[in-house]
Formats: C-alpha cells, structure tokens, sequence
C-alpha cells in the first residue's frame, strides 16, 4: 500500500540516495502511519471505555502517543531537509535526532503515567469485563502495528533515518504490549483477581522500557558518540596506502545528520618531499575517503620522516 503511494506522488520514490526523495518518504510514511495510529486509538479507546479495561485504555493512549510521535517526525523530517546555510553550514541533519530525542520524551512520560494509572485500578479491585467481538478487534489491531513495524523497519534499512527507527521501535514494543492485554482479557474470564491492571502495569513498564532505550540512543548522538568501527577501518585503510604516508594520528569525525560527516587528522608524511607532492597525496586520500565513506575528511600533513630518493609517482 505504501509503496503504491508512493509511486503516485514521490517521484523517482526508489532513489533512495536522493535528498528529496529520502525527505518526502519519511514525512510520508510519517502520515500514513499517524492516520492508522488514529483509527487504532478511536477503537481501542471506545471498547476500554465501554469496558471499563485499564489495559485496553492503557493501549489506547499508547497510540494516541504514537499520533504525537508520528506528527514530531513528519516535522522533523521536514526541518532535516532543509539546506545548510550561514548559520548551520553543516545542514539541518540533526532535527532527526532530536524529533526522536522528543518521541522518547512522550513515550517515557505517558508510560509513566499508565503505570501510575494501572496501579490505582489494581488498588481498587475493579474487574472488567470485556466481548469476544472486542477481543477481535484487538487482534485485528495488531496486523496494523505488525504492518507499521515493518514498513519502518524496512525504511529505515534504506534510509538510514533515526525518525523511521523510533517509530519502528515503537510499533514493536506496541506489539508486545497488545498481545499482553489479549493475553490478559482472556485470562480474566478465568480468574477472580484483577489480572487486567496487572498486565496493565506490565504494558505500561514495556512501554516506558522502549522510551529509555530510545532516549539514551539519541542522547548518545546529541552528545556525539563515536562512529560505527567499520567507517574507521576504512578511513584508516585508504589514509595508511596513501603515497608517502606512515602513519596517522588524532582522527576525529564528527556527524551532523543523515550522510553529513566532517572530520580531520594529521598524517604522518614525509618530510623532504615538494609541498606539491604532498598536497598531491593528501588530497588524493581526501577524495577517496569522500568518494568511498562519505566522509569530508581534512588532512594535516605531519613531517615525521625523510626519505633518500622520491620517486615521482604523479
């Protein structure tokens, strides 16, 4: 379905590496999985009324929460793609990690209140009652999460975008927390006991879970975490066969959003060679590191040796 969308109003929609079209799938995918989210929140917050089910109310304001969430990435895929300017000549990138920043903020928030709520109802002893018909609407409900899970999921392997994780991660703790509360409706036919606030704890913890692990994943990249060791091996690789070169120090690359990461390091080269012949080398190395990691990487050529014949090699 998303990708029919897609295809009628994204152009080149499979041209993943493209700024545009990277910007408009994800705002895209934003609203369509905020208006399943809706739908999803109507029907489950009518049957836990009706039912007086903290769990399934729970579950409800879990979605509504989503809604929330899925609104903060359609405007921070928005913010992301603006293009850089005089006062962020790095870009815009990082409105992707602090629209995920703010989602885990929400979920934290209303886990903790679910949790506060279930506990009162647990107190008071009140045991819901709830159809079987309403019982398939839930299960109904989870093809919706599966399907939204794995859309971002799938998104987020091609586009690389910290917004599509969240909601991904989201859609999978939501999962877990729907099949506990049909687990524990139909255990309550069963059991005198409030069973119901009890697994209403449970999916109020799981959804708090999600919230912290997704917070301090971005909190990591706000602060600016180290980069994936695979980019520096790379890095290392292409700096260490450059000509005249030894060695290298004090390497530092710096991430600002999707595909936009700037760094510097001082190469360890020869010393009684041209300044010609160096800055021959290093910018070769430069230009390849930009064309195989992405990376802009800025070289400080470091005297640390001498060599008795140079070769001319350019």
């Amino acid at each position: 379905m998303f990708n029919f969308i897609a295809s009628h109003f994204v152009k080149n929609y499979k041209d993943y590496e493209d700024p545009d079209v990277r910007k408009n799938l994800i705002s895209m995918s934003g609203i369509f999985t905020m208006a399943i989210n809706i739908l999803l929140f109507l029907i489950k917050i009518i049957i836990g009324v009706f039912s007086n089910s903290v769990s399934v109310i729970s579950d409800a304001f879990n979605n509504l929460s989503d809604v929330m969430s899925n609104l903060i990435a359609i405007i921070g895929s928005i913010l992301s793609g603006r293009p850089a300017d005089y006062e962020h000549p790095f870009g815009h990138g990082r409105y992707e990690t602090i629209s995920s920043f703010i989602i885990s903020l929400i979920i934290m928030f209303l886990g903790f209140e679910m949790i506060k709520t279930s506990i009162l109802n647990m107190i008071k002893g009140e045991i819901s009652e709830i159809s079987n018909i309403a019982i398939l609407i839930l299960i109904f409900s989870l093809l919706f999460k599966i399907y939204i899970y794995r859309l971002n999921e799938k998104l987020y392997n091609k586009l690389k975008s910290t917004i599509n994780e969240a909601v991904a991660i989201d859609a999978r703790n939501d999962l877990f927390a729907t099949i506990s509360i049909i687990f524990a409706i139909i255990m309550q036919k069963f059991i005198n006991f409030n069973f119901d606030a009890l697994m209403g704890i449970l999916v109020s913890f799981i959804v708090f879970k999600g919230g912290v692990e997704l917070f301090l994943e971005t909190l990591n990249t706000l602060l600016g975490k180290r980069v994936d060791d695979s980019v520096i091996e790379e890095i290392s690789e292409i700096i260490l066969k450059g000509d005249y070169v030894k060695g290298f120090h004090d390497l530092q690359i710096h991430s600002y959003g999707h595909g936009v990461m700037i760094g510097s390091v001082d190469v360890e080269i020869a010393g009684d060679i041209t300044v010609e012949i160096g800055h021959r080398s290093v910018n070769n190395i430069e230009k390849e590191i930009k064309n195989k990691t992405g990376v802009k990487l800025t070289i400080h050529m470091d005297p640390t040796y001498n060599i008795n014949k140079v070769e001319k090699t350019f």
